[in-house]
């Protein structure tokens, strides 16, 4: 049996290879700028999540600011974020 592939098939087959793998990665490509994104849900923090973080933050949600619940509320509405549902 002959396995000598004489030097000019070896570049004709290495090109071929070479454009099969970029039309698959190619396709791979396109397959997944065509994907649907999905939409992100963004809800209000309950009192309680952020009565946590001021625990978390402060040590006691009693000594935060007085104004914390407020500020997280209008840091919520300045990112979309409105009631639940994103209403």
């Amino acid at each position: 049996m002959n396995t000598y592939t004489p030097p000019d098939k070896i570049e004709i087959y290495a090109a071929a290879l070479q454009s099969d793998i970029g039309a698959e990665r190619l396709e791979v490509v396109e397959r997944w700028n065509r994907r649907t994104p999905q939409p992100v849900v963004r809800e209000q923090l309950t009192d309680a999540q952020i009565a946590e973080m001021m625990r978390d933050t402060w040590g006691c949600a009693s000594i935060a600011p007085r104004h914390a619940l407020e500020f997280a509320r209008a840091v919520e509405r300045a990112h979309g974020i409105t009631q639940k549902g994103g209403d």
